[in-house]
This record gives C-alpha cells, structure tokens and sequence, in this order.
C-alpha cells in the first residue's frame, strides 16, 4: 500500500439507519470523496444488500462489510453468509469484519471463499481484547485482522495495546477503525478531541473507517474534515 491516508466511513452514518447499507449514505460519502466505505447490513436489510453493484463503489479505493450483531440461528448465519459471498462476487470487498466473541463455530467461516478480517474487542467483551486473545484467534484461523484504536483506548489509553497489536500483526492487518471514546462509545473526534487516536493512525498505510454514528449531514462532513486535517498536520 502506499503512504497516503484513504478514509471514509461506515454506511451505518446515521442512528435512524444503521443498519442499512442504503445508496443515499454511499452517495454521501462519495460526494465528500471518501475513498473507503464499509457497508452495515443486519440480516433482515439483506435485500439492500442484493441491490447493490460494483458501479454503486465507483471512486472508492477499499469497501469492506460488518458482520457483526450475530444473535442468530446457525441457519440464519449461513443464510447471512451465503449472500454477502454473492455480494463479495459483485463488489470485491477488502475485509469481511467479524467480532470473534460473536463466533461460535469458526468452520463455518471456512466454508466460504471470503476475506474475514478479525476486529479486536472493547473491555465489554470476554475475548479479543488483548494480544495473547488475538494471537490465539488469529493463529488458529489464518485470517486478516482489523485494528479497532477506540477498543484498544478503552481497554488502555496509554494506547501500547495498539503498539503490540500493530507490531504483531501489521502485515495481517486490513484498515483501521478509528472514532473518539464518548458515552456512546464511539464518538466523533470532533467533539472528544482525542487527537492521540489520530496520531496513532499517521504514519500507518492502512484504510481507515471513521466509525461513529451521527444525527446530521453536516456533522459528518464536520468529522471527515476534522479527522483530514489531523492527519496531515
């Protein structure tokens, strides 16, 4: 990859719409000229999903998708996952996140030809949230990892879990997602101000998902703004 910065955010922009990976959000983002997009798609929008095309990720550099709330039945997940491999066929994603506490039965995942990418967890989870967890998860699956900077805050805002996690798995890792630690657990920079979040990300050729949740249009532009300026102070 090369040293520029490509950012984006999640098509999951506004609470009314989370989960909804509609084409008014990736509009949005493409007319900012994001260059990265990860698409929310919970399983009963899965038709929204089917709709969308390689055109529709015109302009964007990397696309990947969330898998993640998965409070469901083994049937619902490969039902789930049957189609985000027919979309992966349409859109080529980078990254297909998963939360390793939501995984009961990793064969599962093997049974599909698709780029998993193993996202690190916040202090609220039983695994995933340290290097030895992350190590033995991605040791025995052979998958990508995705560097989450607000988990690795939460757990320590010293930010060395970061480091190692980074030190350890550079070469494995997809993107980041990067947003600022508020009472809703990812908030926008903008507001928190934790700039060190930014630096972190600086001098690392990664993508990079801006992954808060917003109420207003222009509090997304206001972020995307804020979180360019950083990085190329």
């Amino acid at each position: 990859m090369t040293n520029k910065h490509i950012i984006g955010f999640s098509s999951g922009l506004f609470w009314h719409n989370r989960d909804k990976p509609t084409k008014e959000n990736i509009n949005l983002c493409k007319n900012m000229d994001c260059k990265t997009i990860e698409l929310h798609c919970d399983l009963k929008n899965l038709n929204l999903l089917d709709q969308l095309n390689k055109k529709d990720f015109d302009g964007f550099e990397f696309v990947s998708y969330h898998l993640s709330n998965l409070d469901i039945t083994k049937n619902e997940l490969k039902i789930w996952l049957d189609r985000i491999e027919k979309a992966h066929h349409k859109i080529n994603f980078g990254a297909v996140v998963v939360h390793p506490d939501r995984i009961d039965n990793w064969g599962i995942l093997k049974q599909y030809n698709l780029p998993f990418s193993v996202e690190n967890m916040d202090s609220r989870k039983k695994i995933g949230k340290t290097l030895e967890s992350m190590k033995k998860i991605i040791s025995q699956n052979d998958y990508k990892a995705t560097l989450d900077v607000n988990h690795c805050y939460i757990n320590d805002n010293t930010l060395k879990l970061a480091d190692d996690l980074w030190n350890e798995f550079e070469d494995r890792i997809s993107h980041f997602h990067l947003s600022g630690v508020n009472e809703n657990w990812h908030g926008p920079l903008s507001e928190t101000k934790q700039t060190q979040l930014i630096d972190f990300v600086r001098d690392k050729a990664r993508p990079i998902i801006i992954e808060c949740i917003f109420d207003k249009e222009k509090e997304v532009k206001k972020e995307f703004d804020y979180i360019t300026k950083h990085l190329h102070a």
